[in-house]
């Protein structure tokens, strides 16, 4: 998690950087493994890190950075892109990159509107400790009725319904009336 701590703090130009060493380092893969392989699934990698670390925008804009690689790499093997199947085939896998890159922005968006909800019911948790509402009280005795029926020291009862804590001495009107 470390690591994703250090590319949320990192800038959006520094991290189109990243995005585009990492889309070269595949082209270069791609290069490698001749056009009887084909390792188009990797393009992803840049593509959804920049989707999920800048927006949907710059994960389009890799998106068709990946795309131009593609022929690119497949000119440098001698096996250019100039009928009408490669040209299908290339706008095909631009649609799956863009898909990816659609629904990397959108559960990163969920993610977040999750982590917001975390930390909105763990405040509410903390706020359940508080009494509220009204409390039977005896008149006499001054004992608090719980929900079960059973009558509990009004210190007692605080006590096991919030995070309070009693300390017990006398206020200067009863210490005037003792003396």
């Amino acid at each position: 998690m470390k690591s994703i701590d250090y590319f949320s703090r990192l800038s959006t130009p520094y991290l189109i950087a990243i995005g585009l060493v990492f889309n070269l380092l595949v082209g270069l893969l791609d290069y490698l493994t001749g056009s009887h392989i084909s390792v188009s699934i990797f393009y992803l990698i840049p593509i959804c890190f920049v989707t999920w670390f800048i927006n949907r925008k710059a994960g389009y804009f890799m998106s068709v950075v990946s795309i131009a690689t593609i022929p690119l790499v497949l000119y440098m093997q001698d096996d250019p892109v100039n009928t009408v199947i490669g040209v299908w085939n290339l706008l095909l896998v631009f649609g799956f990159f863009a898909v990816v890159t659609f629904l990397s922005s959108k559960l990163r968006e969920h993610m977040e509107a999750r982590e917001k909800l975390v930390e909105e019911l763990q405040t509410a948790i903390k706020e359940i400790n508080k009494l509220s509402g009204m409390l039977p009280i005896c008149v006499y005795c001054k004992k608090i009725r719980d929900d079960e029926g059973y009558w509990n020291i009004l210190e007692e009862y605080i006590s096991n319904h919030s995070e309070a804590n009693f300390s017990h001495c006398i206020c200067p009107d009863c210490q005037e009336k003792k003396l």
